[in-house]
């Protein structure tokens, strides 16, 4: 949802943690993501992650909480925060889909994710509703190593994956 507005990471670092744990009640995991997880200097929104552990209406709930929502999907909810005006997008990870793919699609960056998806077609894996498979079978993906690994990708640290090499298919 990033706009024009940036905002200071360290301004944002401290609400993202917050809104976190304010999450994490109800979750069976979340965390930040896109340009915070890359630990970027000035960021346009706060992207959040989340598996829930209940149903995602409680999710939604919960978001609502810190601001008007603006889109309230089964798999996307999208907020202003009241206090502070940041936009805040939360990617709620739901079966079949797979955390580790999400948290790679929402960290990005962009050109990085598509990079991905290339390499992985180019390998027989398709990424559907948010899971990798091959020939209709799901592939575990428990960590970002396994997707970079299967990808044939260097797995960077998060604030590496802009770089040039991050881009640069293993040998």
């Amino acid at each position: 949802m990033s706009g024009t507005t940036r905002y200071p990471r360290e301004q944002l670092l401290p609400l993202a943690n917050a809104l976190v744990l304010d999450l994490a009640r109800f979750a069976r995991r979340c965390a930040i993501t896109g340009s915070l997880r890359r630990n970027a200097p000035d960021c346009g929104d706060i992207d959040l992650i989340v598996e829930p552990r209940t149903q995602q209406v409680i999710v939604r709930n919960i978001v609502a909480r810190w601001g008007p929502l603006h889109k309230a999907g089964e798999r996307y909810i999208q907020v202003i925060h009241r206090e502070t005006g940041v936009p805040i997008d939360v990617f709620v990870v739901r079966p079949p889909a797979q955390w580790t793919v999400i948290m790679v699609a929402r960290t990005g960056p962009a050109k990085l994710w598509i990079t991905s998806q290339v390499q992985l077609r180019q390998r027989g894996i398709q990424i559907a509703d948010g899971h990798l498979q091959q020939h209709n079978r799901a592939i575990p993906c428990p960590d970002e190593e396994t997707y970079f690994k299967l990808a044939g990708l260097p797995c960077l640290p998060p604030e590496q994956r802009g770089e040039p090499a991050a881009l640069v298919p293993l040998a």
